[in-house]
């Protein structure tokens, strides 16, 4: 017999003959309409036909069908209505087979036939839904339930019973256990009304595997540790099982335990031909009684390197100097050991370590960090020191990278007096080199120190960063920072009382603006020095290669006409020498291979005849006084090493009548041996005073500083070289006591706060070289 349940449904009207309504005189659409709507529960069913077939109590017949003496119970048996409609809904489960064994990793497909009979010939549509569920026979839990698809419908020969078959909805059965399970088919028809089907039956999962170890995804070292559990309470005993990693097999122990299903193996990693590295696939393979096999696969790494290390900053070649942020993204599949992360630059016998910061805990972002400051570790000799990055991974895995930096950590050498020989070196078509005649950089117009100036003066500087230097021999790639436009600025101090550089460190060398002063664009107070940005000549015109007799450049010197000046306002007449050369600015000199400006000026640079080299500094416009004054360039490159010059003294006499500076006026300077100085007042020196002599023009060669033999009030003699024959200069040039010409510098005793600076003297950190010869 079929499994299953009936359902009797009463509907319409009755008739005497309790025969069924012919269809001819229903229309099939009311039909179905109504069967949908009247179709009453089951419970109900007595109460709309009356009698059940006993006759007797009312109830529904054990087959749940109308009896035969419906008719003559229900009312109305005079003929004039219909006989009430019946129908009979059962369910049976085709597939699984009651007792069979279906397996889970097979294809599975509940198949139900749901039986329709009706006492009406189109009751077609009077199932809804079918639905498949999957219930533990002993737990009565539900795993899982599926919708059956209507797969085919037929009308029984000479009948008005619908079969119906449902099924093509697969249903998954790989996630379960071995066991006893009943297949519960429940069928619902448009009314609301339901039936059921059940049937039992068995799942074979094959055996069970769980592997203990190794672990997902999990690295290991050297070797792996198996540890797996395979048993089949229901279809057992288990057989048949392999493991392999791979196409390799794994040789194994087992069964064994205190349960016997325990398999165990060790696998070394360096027994394989090619050493294992990287990702492994283990899989375990066991078959029970009936045949089934169960598999199942482990995903583990096999680890000997150590974590990656990428994007690492600086790169290969980066020019770095000062503070220098660090950074690598540090990968590893077993996870990075956070502090094992460092950074390592060294030079020679110097190496510092510093440990990269990891990143946020949950980030995504795999990068570590730190901040160098490289000036404590490396001198000014290193051009190309090493950097390292090291990592371990949690399992003891190291790895390492490393290569060569750029470093310069030599702040710009700056000047405002340069010497004034430099000589430009030129190439002939021979290979020989042309040596120009010997001229000041920053032009012959800007002021020297020591000078007595007006309100309105020309001031210029020689910036220059030329990099770290070897310790000997020379190089022939220099890294270069650059001086960084913006941070070339001239300070102003009026207040001879403070030093306006100072020494920060102890070792003598000034290498920092006096932290009282408070640079600033409009000094009001004595604690105010005056700042102005200060501006690149691009590099152009030609120095004056006319033969100079007494220069000494190892090559022979041609032509006679001189160049024309690039800017005519820088006419200087005590700075020409024999036959007149050097006293128009002619050539703004380079320097690096990429022809770098190196002579600054304040700005704007305009293309005229009088603004070609900067604008004139105005004294009185800028509010400093009348009186010595002291100026220095602040130069800063593009790596942020930054440092003062040695201070450049001058003293200002706005309106030329004097008084508030020492300078005595000049009278002649005669070209004896040794030359002799006339005042054109009595200048009160004595015997060994040092003196400076400025502004001479004609004998030029008494400019400069010196060591007098006083002769009488108004007479001294220069020692070194005789003057320059027939030569006579009267009324021009101007004389001091180098004694009278304040130092400007002091030392920081205390970085504070607040800060403790004394007046014990600094040097300056670089000076130019004299007699420097350079390509032009």
């Amino acid at each position: 017999p079929l499994a299953g349940a009936a359902l009797m449904v009463g509907g319409g009207c009755g008739s005497p003959d309790n025969n069924f309504s012919p269809v001819a005189s229903v229309d099939a659409s009311h039909l179905d309409r109504g069967v949908a709507d009247l179709a009453p529960p089951v419970d109900r069913a007595s109460d709309a036909v009356g009698a059940m077939a006993d006759g007797t109590d009312g109830t529904a017949g054990t087959d749940g069908t109308l009896g035969a003496d419906v008719a003559d119970d229900a009312p109305g048996g005079n003929g004039d209505a219909p006989a009430p409609a019946t129908f009979k809904m059962t369910v049976d489960v085709d597939s699984p087979m009651a007792g069979g064994i279906a397996i889970a990793q097979n294809r599975f497909v509940p198949v139900a036939i749901v039986t329709v009979a009706s006492s009406m010939p189109s009751a077609t549509d009077l199932v809804q839904e079918v639905t498949a569920t999957l219930v533990q026979s002993q737990t009565k839990m539900q795993f899982g339930s599926v919708k059956l698809t209507q797969a085919k419908v037929e009308t029984l020969p000479e009948s008005t019973t619908v079969v119906y078959r449902f099924g093509d909805t697969p249903m998954d059965l790989t996630q379960q256990i071995s066991g006893t399970f009943d297949m519960v088919v429940t069928a619902k028809s448009v009314g609301g009304a339901q039936a059921e089907g059940r049937i039992t039956f068995q799942i074979d999962a094959g055996p069970s595997i769980r592997i203990d170890s190794p672990l997902a995804a999990k690295s290991y070292r050297g070797s792996a540790p198996v540890d797996i559990s395979i048993s089949d309470a229901v279809f057992g005993p288990v057989s048949e099982v392999t493991m392999t990693l791979g196409q390799r097999p794994v040789k194994f122990m087992g069964p064994g335990g205190t349960s016997g299903t325990q398999y165990t193996a060790t696998i070394d990693f360096s027994g394989f031909d090619v050493p294992l590295e990287g990702d492994q696939l283990l899989t375990v393979r066991a078959k029970n009684k009936n045949g089934t096999v169960s598999s199942l696969t482990r995903k583990f790494i096999s680890d000997s390197k150590g974590p990656t290390i990428a994007n690492t900053s600086p790169k290969v070649g980066d020019l770095v100097g000062k503070v220098v942020s660090i950074s690598a993204e540090i990968t590893d599949p077993a996870g990075v050991l956070d502090s094992s992360v460092v950074v390592v630059i060294a030079h020679g016998d110097m190496t510092y370590q510093r440990k990269l910061d990891p990143p946020p805990a949950g980030s995504t972002d795999r990068t570590y960090r730190t901040l160098f400051d490289t000036s404590n570790i490396l001198g000014s000799n290193a051009l190309f020191p090493s950097i390292s990055f090291r990592a371990s991974d949690v399992l003891g895995n190291e790895s390492s990278i490393g290569y060569l930096l750029s470093f310069d950590n030599t702040p710009p050498v700056a000047d405002l007096d340069p010497p004034d020989d430099f000589r430009s070196l030129m190439p002939e078509a021979d290979g020989t080199l042309k040596c120009s005649w010997k001229f000041d950089p920053v032009g012959p117009d800007a002021v020297d120190d020591g000078d007595l100036v007006a309100q309105l003066f020309d001031v210029r500087a020689r910036i220059e960063d030329q990099g770290n230097a070897p310790s000997s021999g020379g190089a022939d790639f220099t890294p270069i920072a650059g001086v960084e436009e913006g941070k070339a600025q001239l300070l102003v101090l009026d207040d001879i009382s403070a030093p306006l550089v100072v020494d920060t460190n102890g070792d003598g060398v000034c290498d920092a603006v006096n932290p009282f002063l408070k640079p600033t664009t409009t000094p009001m107070s004595s604690t105010d020095a005056l700042l102005i940005n200060m501006t690149p000549i691009p590099v152009g015109g030609s120095p004056d290669m006319t033969l100079d007799p007494n220069a000494n450049c190892n090559a022979g010197l041609t032509g006679a006409t001189l160049p024309l000046p690039s800017c005519s306002s820088t006419e200087n007449l005590s700075k020409s020498q024999a036959g007149g050369h050097s006293y128009y600015m002619t050539g703004y000199i380079p320097y690096t291979t990429g022809r770098t400006p190196a002579i600054w000026t304040v700005p704007p640079i305009v293309e005229d005849t009088v603004q070609c080299t900067g604008r004139q500094f105005d004294a009185s416009s800028n509010n400093i006084k009348d009186g010595w004054a002291c100026l220095a360039v602040v130069a800063t490159d593009r790596l942020g090493n930054g440092q003062v010059s040695r201070p450049l003294r001058v003293c200002v006499d706005h309106d030329g009548k004097g008084g508030e500076c020492p300078h005595k006026r000049l009278a002649t300077v005669t070209s004896t041996n040794p030359m002799v100085v006339e005042t054109e007042l009595p200048h009160g020196y004595s015997t060994g005073d040092v003196v400076v002599i400025r502004a001479v023009v004609g004998q030029v060669d008494a400019n400069g500083t010196w060591t007098i033999t006083v002769q009488d009030a108004t007479h001294f003699s220069l020692g070194g070289p005789p003057g320059i024959p027939g030569a006579r200069v009267s009324g021009g040039g101007w004389v001091v006591l180098q004694s009278l010409i304040p130092d400007c510098t002091g030392t920081q005793t205390v970085k504070g706060p607040p800060p403790v600076v004394t007046s014990k003297p600094c040097l300056p950190w670089r000076l130019f070289p004299r007699g420097e010869r350079r390509r032009f």
